[in-house]
C-alpha cells in the first residue's frame, strides 16, 4: 500500500472516531413583548396641577395634566409635545 494513501485512510478513520459535538442547550423562546412589558402609571401634583403619565416598557404613552382651577383636562401628545383638548366627553 502506497505511504500516502495509508496515511490518507488513517487520517480519514480518525475525523469518523471522533465524537459528535454535544448539543447545544434548548434556548428558550422569548416572549411576546407586547404581552411582557412593564406598565407603570406616574401621578405629579403640586398646588396646580396633577399629571398623570403612562408608561409602557418604559416608553411614555400618554400625559394627562389636570388643572385645580377651572380648566378641563387636557393630554400632551409624548412623541411631539402638542397639547390635545378634549371638547366633549361622551
Amino acid at each position: 500500500m502506497r505511504p500516502g494513501l495509508a496515511l490518507l485512510a488513517l487520517l480519514a478513520s480518525s475525523a469518523y472516531a471522533q465524537q459528535p459535538a454535544p448539543a447545544q442547550a434548548l434556548e428558550r423562546e422569548p416572549l411576546d413583548p407586547r404581552k411582557n412589558q412593564k406598565i407603570e402609571r406616574i401621578r405629579h401634583e403640586d398646588a396646580g396641577s396633577r399629571i398623570d403619565e403612562l408608561r409602557v416598557g418604559g416608553e411614555t404613552q400618554q400625559i394627562t395634566v389636570t388643572t385645580k382651577s377651572r380648566l378641563p383636562a387636557y393630554e400632551v401628545r409624548p412623541k411631539d409635545g402638542k397639547s390635545l383638548w378634549t371638547v366633549r366627553g361622551f
